[in-house]
């Protein structure tokens, strides 16, 4: 049941405002509970041994020190209950949801996870798709939103920002795995069942306006691009060279009609205009205030309600608005502790990310590319958002390490492949790298 419950959880994460009746939690954070009553009893069961241990990471190291940052915040909150919550949220995403996930990878079941956040992707994406061109109210009326987005698609999730990040989280995940099941396999209906993802996150990233979602792909994208033209084969210059072709059809059909290409060419002035002159200043100022608030006193924050989870009135902040920046962000309300764990936390995804695309150009092993390229497009967006937690983004993290990625107190200087050997392709012929273990 552990799995069935961790696969639920990891769908639900594209419902995250929408809450279960009398109880007021998300549907995500109930299967998560689940899942973890049933790890716990298990691991009671079995005493930690039979793959019901916890494994660990390096994350646990600075989210001590958030933990510590976070509740001495608290104690000059506005509302010092939800400054600890906040608290514990964070500390939980960067160490038991990344030790559930490493579980996970280590019972083989990567491919599962990942099929089922894509599924859950392509499936609010679908939404935000449908009520944008059929003008319906889908994805409003499962999130429970009522704010009115001018011209931007939020599927699922209430907001367009959530509906960009996890689509430019999906696009080089769904890339990576494409181009590695043609290389080990060349079945076409995969192939173009994976141009289909594609196309529907692409336009779910585009449709969100959500500029930070455009320049994290692009980055993403781009740098998996690099690496592919140096390692890619004649059968994958020729599987992208078709895929470039269908983009580039697709692109000239929709643009055909003028009615059509007057939207598209308005969409994006208007989300860039917005970005440039209105959301990007304002957010620099916001930045200004930060430093102001930070410098008065460095080392306590303000409170961890002062983020963007912490559904404080404005009038209730020490800003303007919440600040757009998790890093800056986390050190107002966190204080320095929660900005020093956050910093650390945040250099070992980027080096896990450059030995997963360093691995994955020497093996040309393009699902490696995929997960490091993506881990770096995530931190690049994550420096535009007010929330310190994104559950989809560290759970990649917990992939990298699951496949040997790991970065250890004793070699993090290098940049090379951990002790633990990676696997050479995320996709076995016959055994994974753990044997499955049966619950």
């Amino acid at each position: 049941m552990f799995r069935v419950f961790y696969l639920l959880a990891i769908f639900g994460l594209i419902l995250p405002t929408a809450r279960l009746p009398q109880v007021n939690i998300s549907y995500s954070d109930l299967f998560i509970f689940l899942a973890l009553c049933v790890w716990v009893w298990q691991y009671i069961k079995h005493q930690g041994a039979d793959g019901w241990g916890i494994p660990m990471h390096i994350l646990w190291v600075p989210s001590l020190v958030i933990l510590i940052g976070g509740i001495m915040s608290s104690f000059g909150a506005v509302t010092p209950i939800s400054s600890v919550e906040i608290t514990i949220k964070t500390v939980f995403v960067l160490t038991v949801w990344i030790s559930m996930s490493l579980l996970m990878v280590q019972r083989g079941d990567l491919k599962l996870v990942l099929a089922v956040l894509i599924a859950a992707v392509c499936t609010t994406s679908a939404i935000g798709i449908i009520d944008r061109l059929a003008n319906t109210n889908i994805g409003d009326t499962l999130s429970g939103n009522t704010v009115i987005f001018y011209n931007r698609s939020t599927g699922t999730f209430g907001h367009p920002n959530e509906l960009g990040f996890i689509s430019s989280v999906a696009l080089p995940l769904t890339l990576g795995w494409m181009l590695q099941d043609w290389r080990n396999r060349r079945r076409l209906w995969t192939f173009a069942l994976f141009v289909g993802i594609l196309a529907l996150c692409g336009l779910a990233l585009f449709y969100s306006g959500s500029v930070a979602g455009w320049v994290s792909a692009v980055a993403s994208l781009g740098l998996f691009g690099l690496i592919w033209l140096r390692r890619a084969s004649k059968g994958q210059w020729l599987a992208i060279a078709c895929l470039v072709l269908l983009a580039i059809g697709g692109g000239i059909y929709w643009i055909s009609d003028a009615t059509r290409q007057a939207n598209l060419q308005f969409l994006l002035d208007y989300n860039l205009n917005r970005a440039r002159n209105v959301t990007g200043p304002g957010r620099t100022r916001l930045l200004g205030q930060a430093y102001e608030v930070i410098a008065q006193d460095p080392f306590i924050g303000a409170g961890m309600d002062q983020t963007g989870t912490g559904n404080l009135e404005h009038s209730a902040l020490v800003a303007n608005d919440y600040i757009h920046n998790t890093l800056i962000g986390g050190w107002l309300a966190g204080g320095l502790l929660v900005f020093l764990g956050l910093a650390v936390c945040y250099l070992v995804v980027f080096i896990t990310g450059l030995r997963a695309l360093w691995w994955g150009f020497q093996k040309t092993d393009w699902f490696y590319v995929g997960l490091g390229a993506c881990a770096i497009g995530w931190i690049l967006f994550d420096q535009t958002q007010p929330n310190l937690y994104h559950r989809y983004t560290w759970l990649t993290l917990a992939w990298m390490f699951g496949l040997g990625l790991q970065i250890r107190l004793s070699n993090i200087p290098g940049l090379g492949p951990a002790r633990e050997t990676p696997e050479e392709t995320w996709l076995p012929a016959q055994a994974p790298l753990r044997p499955p273990i049966q619950q």
